[in-house]
């Protein structure tokens, strides 16, 4: 009975029976893991061991690889020594009984190895050409300027007035003597801008040249008698190439003012040094001289008159005192010989030029010299650097834009026609130009062989 009880608990609790058996499961599980433990412990051993052994190792190798170098070198040496005595053996025995024949005769070469003419003279060409293009394209991307009317009207879209040539090309020989003569006429004139009255109009011939001056006394009572610059080509040179340009210039002008009584024309530029105050002093002289028209110029650049120095007149009293009103205009305009424009100069600029405020008279004042006047011509500033252009551009019904040619950069010109905004009434006249770029019938020579043929 007692085991027949024992039985029956054993096959009643079966959660025991299940305990048991993972027990000896992990028993033997345990006992796995500390034998691989052990052997990984001996594979440690033996891998520590390998890696203590590894720079002697690696120091047999060296002398290994080393050794077989050498034995290579010595067996390639042996290869040459071998071959070498082979050679010599075999040359040794063809001496005995050597016989020689022409394998490929020799011949006369027809042309010239080297130098190669022809090739020579291919790559010369492609170079040349090459060169030439690339010269001719750089010089191009580096031209700062317009050199030609058809320039100036493809790229800014105007049309060109005028094409005005270099004024040395008017006067010929030696420029030193040009240059000198200008500067003495120039020299005169500054002499001349202190001030006091003006008196009369005095016609004289000096060496040939017609010179129409205005007689002046100084303070201390002596006479003087300026004279205009060498810049007044067209009294200096009136049948130079130069002088008939600006009568081109002038006609296109006339012909631009349709049905007006008079015009107010203003001669600007984008920068200073493009020759505005000369042209604006010759277009006055054409248009009073040899187109008969009753013509005054107003120097209205007060930051840098030059009116009076190319004229050849006083500075002052001008139109800085008509503007103060301290002058009327009748006594401040000179003429400029007999039958000569009417000049009325920038007067006494000072340290303290006329402000905006002032300039807007200038309107006033224009409207009133046109009904005296058939041309009114405003010598204004250049349009970048000062604000007062932006003022002058409304009092005149025309703009004649001077630009230098080769000189002032396209970026430039085309910004200072932006700042002067779109008008239909403005004419380029291009200042400036090479003499020795311009054709034969545009040239000084073409015009003396004339004058010559008209005087035979």
């Amino acid at each position: 009975p007692i085991a027949t009880k024992k039985t029956k608990r054993k096959a009643i609790d079966p959660y025991h029976a299940e305990l048991l058996k993972q027990r000896d499961e992990i028993v033997l599980e345990l006992d796995s893991v500390k034998r691989r433990q052990a052997h990984i412990a001996v594979e440690m051993s033996q891998y520590e061991r390998r890696v203590e052994h590894t720079p002697e190792r690696e120091q047999r190798l060296k002398t290994l690889e080393r050794d077989y170098e050498n034995l290579q070198k010595n067996y390639q040496s042996l290869l040459d020594k071998k071959l070498t005595a082979g050679m010599q053996k075999s040359l040794a025995q063809g001496r005995k009984g050597a016989k020689f024949s022409i394998v490929d005769p020799a011949y006369t070469p027809v042309v010239p190895v080297i130098p190669n003419i022809p090739l020579i003279m291919a790559a010369g060409l492609v170079l040349g050409c090459a060169l030439g293009f690339g010269g001719a394209v750089g010089l191009e991307l580096m031209g700062r300027g317009f050199r030609s009317a058809e320039e100036v009207e493809i790229t800014l879209g105007l049309p060109v007035i005028a094409s005005i040539p270099l004024y040395e090309s008017a006067f010929g020989g030696a420029m030193q003597t040009v240059r000198a003569l200008s500067g003495k006429s120039r020299t005169t004139s500054l002499m001349l801008s202190g001030g006091g009255s003006h008196g009369g109009v005095d016609m004289q011939v000096v060496g040939g040249l017609p010179a129409a001056s205005v007689r002046q006394k100084g303070q201390n009572g002596q006479l003087h008698t300026p004279t205009p610059g060498l810049e007044l080509v067209s009294m200096w040179r009136p049948l130079s190439f130069v002088a008939e340009q600006y009568r081109v210039a002038a006609t296109r002008l006339e012909l631009m003012t349709g049905d007006r009584k008079s015009t107010a024309i203003v001669v600007t530029s984008a920068v200073m040094g493009e020759g505005k105050s000369s042209t604006a002093l010759n277009l006055g002289y054409v248009l009073a001289k040899d187109l008969d028209r009753r013509t005054i110029i107003i120097d209205c650049d007060l930051k840098r008159p030059m009116q009076h120095i190319y004229a050849g007149v006083w500075q002052h009293p001008g139109l800085v005192e008509v503007l103060r009103g301290t002058k009327t205009t009748e006594d401040c305009v000179q003429r400029l010989g007999e039958s000569g424009p009417w000049i009325l100069p920038a007067g006494a600029v000072g340290d303290n030029p006329v402000g905006l405020a002032k300039m807007h008279q200038l309107a006033d004042l224009v409207a009133e010299l046109k009904e005296k006047f058939d041309y009114v011509i405003i010598d204004a500033p250049p349009v970048l650097p000062l604000a007062d252009m932006q003022v002058l551009a409304s009092t005149g019904d025309l703009i004649a834009y001077v630009v230098k040619a080769s000189m002032t950069g396209r970026d430039v010109v085309q910004k200072a026609l932006k700042a002067l905004g779109e008008n239909s009434n403005l004419g380029i006249i291009l200042n400036g130009l090479d003499a020795h770029t311009t054709p034969y019938y545009m040239q000084q020579e073409y015009y003396r062989e004339a004058h010559h043929e008209q005087l035979k």
